[in-house]
């Protein structure tokens, strides 16, 4: 791989970040919220905390896309609905996870059982971040099963 084009998405990411407009996703947001949530963030630290994963992590264009596209729609749902109001790019991260997992053909425990001090908190969005890996490995395991077959 090129040097810096694995570094690409992190950097657009950032970018949109600090351009696009505040958005926070609360019960009854609608399809603009939902969509531009990711890149509004609590703080520097949450911000930070995002973008030091996807420093490690790396994503492509198809993870990303994928990733953002898979936190949207569950953003979208009722069950994932808090008074509180979500922001930032975990979602997204969640979903960049299980994309990797489904092509591990393995779930990762950690990913999921991490939500549990989030949900005892009660001020993290832990059912957005189980529906993004959810969707996003179920999606990418059937594409791979059918890929393949």
């Amino acid at each position: 791989m090129e040097k810096g084009k694995e570094y690409l998405m992190t950097g657009l990411l950032f970018v949109a970040c600090l351009a696009a407009p505040q958005a926070y996703v609360t019960e009854g947001s609608g399809i603009k919220e939902c969509v531009l949530y990711h890149f509004t963030h609590a703080n520097v630290f949450h911000l930070l905390l995002n973008f030091m994963f996807l420093l490690r992590y790396k994503p492509l264009w198809r993870s990303t896309l994928f990733g953002w596209i898979t936190a949207s729609i569950s953003a979208c749902m009722p069950i994932c609905a808090m008074e509180l109001p979500t922001c930032g790019l975990s979602g997204i991260c969640y979903a960049m996870i299980a994309r990797s997992n489904a092509y591990q053909k393995r779930i990762s425990w950690i990913a999921v059982l991490s939500n549990i001090p989030m949900a005892l908190v009660g001020v993290f969005n832990w059912r957005l971040h189980i529906m993004s890996y959810l969707i996003s490995f179920i999606s990418w395991t059937v594409y791979l099963r059918v890929r393949n077959s």
